[in-house]
């Protein structure tokens, strides 16, 4: 995986996010919750919302666990992490997972904003099993198939799809 400057993945982070803002912004609540609405049809916009927060939570849990000096947990089998948080957060009332969700993104842009470039771009330690550093270990949680710190992007093209189908 390609190391990411701090200043790209911070603007990549922001531009995503911006994004994904600009089209909930139109959304009532009853439009936020309906159900199989986005992508494939499983989720609500709520679920979405969620979802993007969730791996962002755990880029934070990674980089709390690194500043410790010890190595991030591995995630497991993506379907099978996705699925669990949807089942944890589907529970959770609309306000919470907004509120939630800014939370998470905010706190991720202010911990980023903090870390030194060569905090950044230091070698992961020779202990641990995953050689990445910490951009990258962040850039691979919060990432997509086209790169780092880019899943907001990866689901943009559905959350559109579903806004434009409410004009």
């Amino acid at each position: 995986m390609q190391d990411v400057m701090r200043a790209d993945a911070l603007a990549t982070l922001q531009d995503g996010d911006a994004r994904i803002q600009d089209l909930l912004a139109g959304l009532t609540p009853d439009q936020m919750t309906a159900p199989a609405t986005i992508g494939s049809g499983d989720w609500s916009a709520k679920d979405l919302v969620g979802h993007l927060a969730f791996w962002e939570e755990l880029a934070l849990s990674a980089l709390t666990v690194w500043s410790r000096g010890a190595e991030p947990d591995m995630v497991g089998a993506v379907d099978e992490v996705n699925a669990a948080n949807h089942v944890r957060k589907a529970k959770w009332s609309l306000e919470r997972v907004v509120a939630e969700s800014r939370e998470v993104h905010e706190r991720l842009i202010r911990e980023i904003e903090a870390l030194s470039d060569r905090e950044w771009t230091a070698p992961a330690p020779k202990s641990f099993a995953r050689r990445e550093g910490l951009g990258a270990r962040l850039g691979g949680l919060t990432g997509a198939a086209d790169g780092m710190f880019r899943h907001a992007f990866a689901h943009l093209g559905d959350l559109r799809g579903y806004v434009e189908s409410l004009a």
